[in-house]
């Protein structure tokens, strides 16, 4: 195998040529940019004309197929004929990483005329593996690579596939993206919310954790008979007395210290976490939001920033009914011809964000009139629990028009006026300047 004379890089000779005799040579088939694999027959077909020769001889038209790498290419076989097939031979002599392409060159010696010679008149199109190495996107040629995270729950082709892996998967996003369909993308968090996702959820981990001691603890008790007395927090001032007084055996002593040891030091920790995040919420990025969110009854810091994470950019929701379906606090329906089934809420999405707004609607129910009527309308049919997720969702609903209207919320109606979008220092985040919207209004 030899380096070809032929370079890929420069037929400005032959070009020049080509114009003076006026011909035309086209390689019509495979066209630039084909995606191939080592060891394909590739049909080709090349077109002629010549108005010095007029009938093309294809006996005088012959296709080289050349083997790519880097800035120069090996020739490797050829084929004689204005049509028919090439195979591409598998490459041993390289490595998967190497920047590899195919070249085919097809070209067409006249029979020369008025006395001069024969000329030769080069064409190529350059042929791109379907599997290379994503550093070599720079040096394709007629193709072009971008790289978009895929909605994996939306491209259920790929997920119930009898045969998963990755090389099948990257088979069937290239098939999709040939066909021009709209492929779905999945949403990726910006730096600083992502930092903010990590804060809550680290913090959330704390906080389960001390849960987890807070209950063993009362199992502990619960094993020896022991009960406390109603109303009492055994973790308050009163309670810790309590439990000092306890007649309890030497290992249930020594368990119940370390894990009173354990707790308080999940404490400080825990603390510490939410310090962080009131940091946080007074930086340029989230103090505006937060104050605005914080204006809805029941929603506190932790709340507010949980909503600003979760829903990350705004602008990407089209609706409020979008919201809460990204949310997963919208019923699963499955309507077909005469029949319809209706479920329970679909779960998707962060539970965090959930199980954030259905705390804080427990609060809102008793204070914001609204939300108190939708609770006891559907309560009264389908139980508190029920209730209560939809009040969680028409708060999210509206804290999403809070936000992006950049208004207050209301409990009543009252003459709505947007903020000043000006004002960027942080003492503009405490509320004061803020305006109200009435979560009656949909939009």
């Amino acid at each position: 195998m030899q380096n070809s004379d032929l370079p890929i890089f420069d037929i400005e000779q032959s070009l020049l040529e080509t114009l003076r005799t006026h011909k035309r040579l086209v390689l019509s088939a495979p066209t630039d940019g084909k995606l191939f694999n080592f060891g394909d027959t590739v049909p080709y077909t090349i077109t002629v004309s010549d108005p010095e020769d007029g009938t093309i001889d294809c006996s005088r038209v012959k296709l080289t197929y050349l083997l790519g790498h880097d800035e120069h290419a090996h020739q490797i076989t050829s084929s004689t004929g204005c049509s028919g097939t090439l195979t591409i031979p598998v490459d041993g002599e390289h490595d998967d990483a190497a920047n590899l392409y195919a070249v085919f060159d097809a070209e067409y010696t006249d029979r020369g005329a008025n006395g001069q010679p024969a000329l030769t008149t080069h064409t190529q199109q350059i042929l791109q593996p379907r599997h290379r190495q994503a550093e070599h996107r720079s040096s394709q040629s007629g193709t072009a690579l971008t790289a978009e995270p895929m909605h994996a729950r939306k491209l259920r082709i790929i997920a119930e596939s009898l045969s998963k892996c990755d090389k099948l998967d990257a088979a069937v996003l290239s098939e999709l993206a040939r066909s021009n369909l709209k492929l779905p993308v999945c949403y990726l968090p910006d730096d600083q919310v992502f930092a903010l996702r990590e804060h809550l959820r680290a913090r959330a981990d704390l906080v389960t954790m001390r849960t987890m001691l807070k209950n063993r603890l009362h199992a502990l008790l619960h094993r020896r008979g022991l009960l406390a007395p109603v109303k009492m927090d055994l973790f308050s001032k009163a309670g810790r007395a309590w439990l000092e007084a306890l007649p309890l055996d030497e290992a249930g002593r020594s368990i119940l210290n370390r894990q009173l040891t354990t707790i308080d030091q999940l404490e400080e920790v825990i603390e510490q976490s939410t310090a962080a995040l009131k940091t946080l919420a007074r930086s340029q990025r989230w103090c505006k939001h937060e104050a605005l969110l914080r204006t809805m009854p029941g929603v506190g810091l932790i709340t507010a920033l949980t909503i600003l994470a979760e829903l990350g950019e705004l602008a990407r929701f089209k609706s409020r009914a979008a919201v809460s379906n990204y949310a997963g606090l919208v019923p699963v329906v499955r309507d077909s011809n005469s029949k319809h089934f209706g479920g329970g809420i679909t779960h998707r999405g962060p539970a965090a964000l959930r199980g954030a707004l259905v705390e804080a609607a427990w609060v809102s129910v008793g204070r914001v009139p609204q939300y108190a009527a939708i609770f006891d309308r559907i309560s009264n049919r389908k139980g508190k629990q029920v209730a209560i997720v939809a009040v969680a969702r028409r708060m999210l609903e509206d804290a999403w028009t809070m936000l992006k209207r950049e208004q207050v919320f209301r409990a009543a109606p009252a003459k709505e006026q947007r903020i000043d979008n000006s004002t960027s220092a942080a003492p503009a985040c405490a509320g004061a300047a803020l305006e109200a919207v009435d979560p009656n209004v949909a939009g």
